[in-house]
């Protein structure tokens, strides 16, 4: 990782950024799996959702930075565990993606 690449959590005032972010990742998905929008996606409006998620203490949204600048997100939902586990949680990763142009230069590991 360089020192280019740094995380922060995201705010509300990310939200036009984060949607960016989002319809990069959907559009890659969805060209590897067409269902994925309507199975694995965010529920539109997405602006909406993604304020959701913010405002909710179950989920982390942390957006990737290069050189300060936006070019990735992670959101991750704390989640219960199957009954088995004695009611341990997990911090279950939903979406993790970095602009391709950005890719390999340690934005998902600082967001991780």
């Amino acid at each position: 990782m360089t020192d280019r690449a740094t995380a922060r959590p995201a705010s509300a005032a990310d939200i036009p950024e984060l949607e960016r972010l989002y319809h990069l990742l959907a559009s890659e998905m969805e060209a590897l799996r067409p269902v994925w929008p309507l199975t694995d996606g965010l529920a539109h409006p997405v602006a909406a959702t993604l304020g959701d998620m913010l405002q909710d203490r179950a989920w982390t949204v942390l957006l990737g930075q290069l050189d300060e600048v936006p070019v990735g997100f992670l959101a991750w939902c704390d989640e219960s565990m199957l009954p088995q586990a004695g009611g341990d949680r997990i911090a279950a990763v939903r979406f993790l993606f970095t602009e391709p142009e950005a890719r390999r230069v340690g934005i998902g590991e600082a967001m991780i």
